[in-house]
């Protein structure tokens, strides 16, 4: 029972990182992201991964497989295009 608290536990708070990194490329006040500010989620969503990755590596079960992998895949996919943003913006 243990397991699936702690699991419930890395669930939530990778969600809540989730949410929180994935507002889109431009800021609440209409503005682009930086350069700075796009290296800075670009790190954070590695780490995210790196530790989605970890937590992958420590539960075992399904469930906690599929979502782990759908985790991973969504931030992937995040990372892919703040990288594009990034190239972009480093070509002009």
């Amino acid at each position: 029972m243990r397991r699936t608290s702690r699991s419930n536990e890395c669930s939530r708070a990778s969600r809540f990182v989730c949410q929180a990194l994935i507002s889109g490329n431009i800021m609440s006040n209409g503005r682009s992201l930086s350069l700075p500010e796009l290296e800075s989620r670009i790190a954070i969503i590695r780490d995210n991964i790196r530790q989605l990755v970890e937590q992958a590596a420590a539960f075992s079960g399904a469930e906690d497989e599929a979502r782990n992998a759908d985790r991973i895949a969504q931030q992937t996919e995040e990372l892919e295009r703040l990288v594009k943003q990034r190239d972009a913006l480093l070509k002009k």
